[in-house]
């Protein structure tokens, strides 16, 4: 092949280009074989077409020859008179049965009964009004229309009829019948000289009349399934298609063809169809076929063979200069391109100009492996920078939070194509998995949650309470990482390329093992951070090793930031939104009436109660002045409020308002500034109604003044009555007194015996407990009429004043009075000595029975009062009966049990309330009473 080896490539192109001819030639030749295809296939469907309409023509001669015979025999004189005996219409029509082939004869009378028949079938008989008697009563000949399997002959046979008149024009006197067997078709068929014809003869119902298949003789009369050539033919087409049949199973070719009558017999919508299984019709073109493509795979055998034999001599030097090219691009350039330098085509010239080229490439290869390694840091620098910006602009849509983070963990599995990639994001005190993609639903019902539990189930906590988050994404979000170990970064990040070396030789990397175990081997976890704060977790997982770098590592902390920033910021606009939407139902549905003006004073927003009281709709106002609304004495007052309000000085007014059809009502009203940018911009107005509370002030003026006449006058009353019950019930009580207890001396052993001297002596008693019940009236009375003078007392010296006071009832008696630190008081001091007179002797009371009395007095101040207490060590009391405490004349001990009046705590609580304070007690039956005070603080 030298002589090919130095040709010019114009040369070799001109062989390739004749054999590029000879391809488009054999192309060429297909598609003539294509277009002999068509024509033999196209000449078949003409010959079966022409051959169905032959056959359809002599199926209608055959039916015309039997109706017009039926026309004759109802005309013949043998019929038509009426005279004629059934033996002679017997005897004529046996004698044209076997004239014309038919396969019997009958006649019928108007009545429908058979007089005669050829067979002596059913002589005697009515015939039903149907089949070919519907015709013959419409005076129409039935030739054809009524086949069926006649009730004597079980053979399906074809009906002819005619109606029969008389000859004197009596009208319809009887009917001639024809059957022909089905079997007449037969030498039809049987002409058909070309093999492998399936002939059927089908009416107009779809039902087979007729077929040369002997497997479908069954199936005569019945109907058939409806094909393409069936439905054509039935329109009154006629015409060939290929088509599937089930019922012959196979692909076959079909010609069609309808009935169209002969001579005086118009049809009866019968069809002809002649299948030919698809092979045969195309056997003639198959073996054209064949030959043509024997032929052309010669020819193709030979193109291959030339084209393979010229492209070898030609490609050998151009593969030899490809694996040089190769070499070259895996910067092999310590390379000697060895050709023949005597050749004079292009491949020497080729050759030659690549030995040049490797030379220089060899000097300039420092340069070029720079080069690419700036495009491939370039091209990784591009692709992370839209990656991220692809992830900002998922965090800025307002989405979803868990769409947009399925959407970030698609884009970075995605970009980074690993086999896993999951983010955790705080839930309460845990940080489960938030979304996943390629985890396995194992792995991930076992390692979403990270709080440690004990066998109580409850969360294990650290030295400062917080709970204890395990494995390393634990150790990530928790902030325990050491930089200086080097599967962690300056960042606080875990990577590693290789889980199962660091597990074996690093045992400080404390995990779960699930990654590790489930064959992930490079692993990385890249906490999601705003400022200081973790809020999530980014986990890149792979099953293959060697895919992290430190500069993707450092990559997806940037990623990492921005996602933790992002979501910080969604969760707190989540929660504004909320808020707002919060406020602005409270504000809508408010109970007071809320508005807000511009700086004109032009209303931009009222709510619905504002809506309701003032009959006013929010767009009936909306832009509008509230002068209107406001009465013009009171308007001057109101705007500069309104003024004030603007300049910074929130107000709180009462003002009358005037409603929508003269509706006015009064409201308290609180407003204040609205700012944007540190300015001024409108007010905010919040207002109550108040018409009824003024309404009802006035109602409690009229009453406040009556009752205060009243009490003047009841108190002047009661003076009167306390002078009276002095003067006159005291005196009267002395002399009880005495004379019992100087009876009850006098008459001791001499007229009384013990049980009487007891009776006087509690006569004496009972008279000292009602002198003591009415110096407590008279002195509730006259504490009621003194004005309460307030002034800053010290509350230690006044209870060691008080105790000293009743210390000298207090003969025999073991007593621990002990004062606690308390707070100064603000009060009347005679007042509250009386107060604390009250709280001791009741201490002192209910202790009598201890053998040592622990009373203690103390006290604290709170925010807006002081509170102080004397507590005992006495009987107690139980806590169900408080009620009846401080309430005049109730008491919780019977007087057997303890003496007393019911009336020292009742003045306690009327002295403290005249203080503006309040009393309450706690106790407990046998263990002691503590009883509390409190005043309020004295006003700056």
């Amino acid at each position: 092949m030298k002589w090919f080896r130095d040709l010019s490539i114009k040369i070799k192109l001109s062989i390739v280009f004749a054999v590029t001819m000879l391809t488009l030639i054999s192309i060429c030749a297909c598609f003539l074989v294509n277009f002999l295809t068509r024509a033999l296939i196209s000449e078949a469907k003409e010959r079966y077409l022409q051959k169905t309409a032959a056959l359809m023509t002599e199926v209608d001669i055959i039916l015309a020859g039997f109706y017009n015979c039926i026309i004759d025999f109802s005309q013949s004189g043998a019929l038509t008179n009426k005279e004629n005996k059934a033996e002679d219409i017997k005897q004529y029509l046996a004698r044209k049965k076997n004239e014309h082939n038919f396969d019997s004869l009958s006649y019928f009378n108007s009545d429908r009964i058979r007089i005669a028949d050829t067979d002596n079938i059913g002589i005697g008989t009515q015939h039903p009004i149907e089949g070919f008697w519907l015709d013959v009563l419409n005076g129409k000949i039935s030739a054809g229309n009524d086949i069926r399997f006649g009730s004597e002959r079980k053979v399906p046979v074809i009906f002819f009829a005619a109606p029969v008149y008389g000859a004197k024009e009596e009208g319809l006197i009887g009917a001639v019948v024809g059957r022909v067997n089905i079997a007449q078709f037969d030498r039809i068929l049987k002409n058909i000289k070309f093999g492998g014809l399936q002939a059927f003869i089908i009416d107009g119902k779809r039902r087979l009349i007729y077929s040369n298949r002997e497997d479908f003789k069954k199936r005569i009369l019945k109907e058939l399934p409806e094909s393409a050539a069936m439905k054509k033919a039935l329109n009154g087409e006629e015409g060939t298609v290929f088509e599937h049949l089930p019922a012959l199973k196979g692909e076959f070719l079909t010609a069609y063809v309808p009935e169209k009558g002969y001579g005086d017999f118009t049809g009866n919508n019968w069809f002809f169809l002649v299948s030919v299984a698809k092979e045969r019709v195309l056997a003639p073109i198959l073996k054209l076929r064949n030959l043509f493509l024997f032929l052309l795979g010669i020819i193709f055998a030979v193109i291959i063979l030339t084209a393979w034999i010229f492209g070898t001599a030609l490609s050998r030097p151009l593969l030899k200069l490809t694996g040089i090219v190769k070499r070259i691009a895996n910067e092999d350039l310590d390379i000697e391109i060895k050709y023949d330098k005597t050749r004079k085509d292009e491949i020497g010239q080729l050759s030659g100009a690549f030995e040049t080229m490797v030379q220089d490439l060899r000097k300039s290869t420092v340069s070029v492996v720079r080069l690419n390694q700036e495009v491939s840091e370039r091209r990784q620098m591009e692709a992370r920078q839209a990656l991220l910006v692809r992830i900002l602009d998922v965090l800025n849509q307002r989405a979803p939070k868990v769409n947009t983070i399925q959407k970030i963990i698609t884009l970075i599995k995605e970009f980074i194509q690993f086999d896993a990639i999951g983010i955790r994001v705080k839930e309460g005190e845990d940080f489960p998995y938030y979304q996943t993609n390629g985890f396995p639903e194992e792995f991930v019902k076992a390692e979403t949650y990270l709080c440690g539990r004990d066998q109580k189930g409850e969360l294990i906590r650290d030295s400062q309470g917080n709970p204890y988050l395990k494995c390393m994404c634990g150790n990530i979000i928790c902030g325990r990482t050491d930089p200086k170990k080097p599967f962690f970064t300056q960042r606080g990040s875990f990577w590693t390329n290789c889980t199962t070396e660091l597990l074996a030789t690093t045992p400080e990397a404390r995990t779960r093992n699930r990654c590790n175990g489930e064959g992930y081997d490079s692993v990385a976890l890249i906490p999601l951070r705003s400022d200081d704060n973790i809020i999530g977790l980014l986990q890149l997982n792979d099953k293959r090793k060697n895919m992290l770098t430190p500069g993707l590592i450092e990559f997806f902390e940037e990623v990492g930031n921005c996602i933790g920033i992002a979501l910080l910021h969604q969760e707190a606009e989540e929660r504004l939104r909320q808020a707002e939407e919060k406020y602005r139902v409270m504000v809508e549905y408010s109970n007071d009436l809320i508005w807000v003006l511009d700086r004109n004073g032009n209303f931009t927003y009222i709510n619905k109660k504002a809506e309701e009281s003032s009959g006013y709709k929010l767009a009936d106002v909306l832009g509008k002045s509230f002068a209107p609304m406001i009465p013009p004495e009171t308007l001057p007052r109101i705007t500069d409020i309104f003024i004030e309000t603007l300049n910074g000085k929130p107000q709180q007014y009462e003002v009358l308002v005037c409603g929508l059809n003269g509706s006015n009502f009064m409201l308290s009203v609180n407003t204040a500034p609205i700012y944007e940018n540190g300015k001024s911009v409108g007010t905010v107005s919040f207002g109550r109604d108040i018409t009824a509370h003024k309404k009802m002030e006035q109602e409690l003026g009229t009453h406040r003044d009556h009752l205060e006449n009243l009490v003047k006058q009841r108190t002047q009353d009661l003076e009167v009555f306390c002078c009276a019950v002095s003067h006159d019930l005291q005196a009267p009580l002395r002399a009880i007194e005495a004379f019992s207890r100087e009876i009850a001396k006098s008459g001791k052993d001499k007229f009384f015996d013990q049980e009487c001297q007891d009776l006087f002596f509690r006569i004496t008693a009972n008279a000292k407990n009602m002198k003591v019940v009415i110096n407590k009236l008279i002195s509730m009375v006259y504490y009621q009429q003194m004005e309460v003078s307030k002034t800053g007392i010290n509350m230690q010296g006044l209870l060691e004043e008080t105790y000293e006071y009743i210390q000298e009832t207090l003969s025999g008696r073991k007593v621990n009075f002990q004062i606690k630190a308390m707070p100064d008081a603000y009060a009347d001091p005679i007042l509250l000595k009386e107060v604390f007179l009250n709280y001791l002797t009741n201490a002192l009371k209910f202790t009598a029975k201890r053998e040592i009395t622990q009373i203690e007095a103390g006290g604290w101040a709170e925010e807006k009062e002081n509170v102080y207490y004397v507590k005992d060590n006495g009987a107690g009391f139980d806590m169900k009966y408080i009620d009846k405490l401080f309430i005049i004349f109730q008491r919780v001990h019977s007087p057997d049990e303890f003496q007393g009046t019911g009336i020292g705590l009742s003045l306690v609580k009327r002295l403290v309330g005249m203080h503006g304070g309040r009393v309450w007690a706690e106790g407990k039956v046998g263990e002691g009473a503590t009883f509390y005070l409190s005043l309020p603080k004295q006003e700056d």
